[in-house]
């Protein structure tokens, strides 16, 4: 029987790290959970990588969440000092104490073995660390259940690694948490992919920050499927730039919502566009202000 199973927890406060560095790799099996609860960061930061590599998920878990974060600190090879199974086993108390320093002991397979709830327990200046790699890593269920202020935290170069499927899994809460310049720098393909459900759910802000190429990139269902109140808001610069075949899916509803500086700012091009219903549902306000130009293409 080893010596090491007859060790209280107390007891194991008091090794030196010369004594937990000398222990053999069958010494650090036989380690019990009440055991590496009570280990300090410098023993932890003292486990030989090997040893440390054969711990198993229910042992890592057991470490002290900040003593177990400092601990690790001082190994080199980050990249492989965790196996999969670990990065499973790691609770949210150790993660919430992981900084981007230890961003290096995650790789993209580490990052997509996260379940939610241990996502979400990782700070927002760790998420915002994130490489691209890393991000385009999160599978669509850890996108969805990660809260807004950790997805807000995403730099701009994250957010444009997304790929449009993980852009279509996003909730409206999600998208409506970035701020104007996050918003505006998504793909065009990005926009084009977005729901009409993400869509009709998107708060005026947001839609204010559609830069004139993202506008234009809107699915005829999107569009749509905005509300009168949505397209109300809407630039003219955007609304110049949409296609004959985007303004045909405008209904009349959300037609006649339009300001006189938002309808004269459409083309004869759209205007030509419109169809008998649309045309039906144009104010005596919008025809007055039309160009007599615009009023004969009709």
């Amino acid at each position: 029987m080893s010596l090491i199973s007859s060790i209280s927890p107390s007891q194991i406060q008091n090794l030196t790290t010369t004594q937990i560095r000398d222990l053999s790799t069958a010494d650090v099996k036989l380690l019990s959970q009440a055991q590496i609860a009570e280990f300090s960061s410098a023993q932890i930061a003292a486990i030989e990588t090997r040893d440390l590599l054969v711990l198993t998920s229910g042992q890592i878990s057991a470490f002290d969440g900040s003593k177990f974060s400092d601990g690790l600190m001082v190994y080199g090879n980050k990249s492989s000092l965790l196996t999969a199974t670990q990065v499973k086993g790691l609770t949210t108390a150790q993660l919430s104490t992981f900084t981007t320093d230890h961003l290096a002991f995650f790789d993209t397979k580490d990052i997509a073995s996260l379940n939610t709830e241990q996502l979400n327990s990782l700070k927002t200046e760790f998420i915002a660390g994130l490489s691209s790699a890393q991000v385009r890593a999160l599978t669509t269920s850890q996108l969805v259940g990660m809260n807004t202020e950790q997805f807000s935290s995403l730099t701009t170069d994250n957010l444009k690694a997304l790929s449009t499927l993980q852009i279509r899994v996003l909730t409206s809460e999600q998208l409506n948490s970035l701020s104007t310049d996050q918003f505006s720098i998504l793909e065009t393909s990005d926009i084009a992919a977005l729901t009409t459900s993400q869509v009709s759910n998107l708060t005026n802000d947001t839609i204010k920050a559609l830069t004139t190429a993202q506008a234009q990139a809107l699915s005829t269902a999107a569009l749509n499927a905005l509300t009168s109140d949505q397209l109300a808001v809407f630039e003219t610069e955007d609304l110049a730039a949409l296609t004959t075949r985007q303004v045909i899916g405008i209904s009349g509803q959300q037609l006649a919502k339009l300001d006189s500086d938002q309808l004269v700012a459409l083309g004869t091009a759209q205007f030509k566009a419109l169809t008998s219903t649309q045309i039906a549902a144009l104010t005596t306000d919008q025809l007055n202000s039309m160009e007599s130009e615009d009023l004969q293409s009709l």
